[in-house]
């Protein structure tokens, strides 16, 4: 997993389906029979409103947080605050028939059951659990058709990057998901543990987490700790770098400061910026291809 991290596949096919899909407008009473539980939602993450403007569910979409920034449409959606503040005035005026959630928001979705809101908890912590979302919006809303082609599509794409992928070496990866506000300090990057959402799709795509603990969130590590970890691939993902003020090369630089380690020694330290690398919606084919 060297030259083929970050060598990548033609996204076109898949972008260019997904772009179809997000395009093909509400899922009207025309083509489509929406069940009531779905004719007006709010949804609590962007990785849930790219999948219902995915599956033509975007006319349904009443309500977004401020985080809900794709498709563009969603921006001109009504707002209901963000992850740790749902403003549920806002909320609740929008008279939502269902309210979308992650099933790790288990308090708002408490809160949600106490104002007498039907609600529909996904999970987006792994690629079958995206899956199984698509699936279960098809059977909640009435959206048969396009989830078939969603998820044709997107598996598809996850069966051409394993088999590539079963063709080269396991490559021990480092994946660095957050670094404080100062970029200049390697001992201030966060890893992803085995149970996260990257390593298994860097696993999918041919390499191999060379950390091996688990993390219910990521984990900080030390200079000592990264040295210990030797890893001969550094996978570095920071969307909207240039918010930060950053630049990819500056990023690279900085690891430099550890010239020991494999993935120095074999120039294999690559920084991922799309602003779909740090959500776990349908575009996780995006980033999957970026990594092979």
């Amino acid at each position: 997993m060297t030259s083929h991290i970050l060598r990548g596949l033609s996204c076109g096919p898949i972008l260019f389906l997904w772009l179809c899909l997000c395009a093909q407008g509400p899922a009207t009473a025309e083509n489509v029979k929406i069940t009531p539980a779905c004719k007006r939602l709010v949804s609590l993450s962007p990785s849930l409103t790219e999948t219902l403007f995915a599956l033509g569910l975007g006319g349904q979409v009443v309500g977004v947080t401020r985080y809900c920034l794709y498709p563009e449409a969603a921006r001109t959606k009504p707002k209901v605050g963000g992850f740790f503040d749902v403003n549920y005035e806002a909320l609740i005026s929008l008279a939502p028939t269902s309210v979308v959630i992650l099933s790790e928001d288990m308090r708002t979705h408490a809160f949600l059951k106490r104002l007498g809101l039907r609600t529909l908890t996904l999970n987006h912590r792994s690629v079958s659990g995206i899956m199984d979302s698509i699936s279960r919006l098809e059977e909640f809303c009435g959206v048969s058709a396009q989830a078939q082609i969603l998820k044709t599509a997107l598996q598809s794409k996850v069966e051409t990057v394993r088999e590539k992928a079963h063709l080269l070496p396991k490559r021990r990866t480092l994946i660095v998901v957050g670094r404080s506000s100062t970029a200049h300090a390697l001992a201030s990057v966060y890893i992803s543990g085995t149970d996260g959402y990257y390593s298994e799709l860097v696993e999918i795509a041919g390499g191999r987490n060379v950390f091996k603990n688990k993390t219910a969130n990521a984990a900080q590590i030390s200079i000592e700790g990264l040295l210990a970890l030797n890893p001969e691939v550094i996978i570095e993902i920071i969307p909207h770098l240039d918010r930060h003020g950053w630049n990819k090369a500056e990023i690279i630089q900085l690891w430099q400061e550890l010239p020991h380690i494999a993935a120095l020694k074999q120039g294999h330290v690559h920084v991922i910026t799309g602003s779909w690398s740090d959500v776990p919606g349908p575009r996780f084919v995006l980033l999957l291809e970026e990594l092979l």
